[in-house]
């Protein structure tokens, strides 16, 4: 899975409270999930695509 973006286009995220859950959850329906990525200051993200190839993610932002 590519989790480039090029330029022009946006990611939408979900905000989780914890992203190993959220990301167990997809994975167990069937979604392909990117691996947790860690960006500092706490904050988590991962990438995975919905049925029609877009581009999402799930972010853990323990400041919200």
């Amino acid at each position: 899975m590519s989790n480039s973006v090029e330029p022009g286009n946006t990611v939408s995220t979900f905000v989780v409270n914890d992203i190993v859950t959220a990301r167990q959850s997809l994975t167990e329906k069937g979604v392909s999930v990117g691996p947790i990525t860690d960006v500092g200051h706490g904050v988590q993200l991962s990438t995975f695509k919905d049925i029609d190839g877009n581009l999402l993610g799930l972010r853990q932002n323990p400041q919200f």
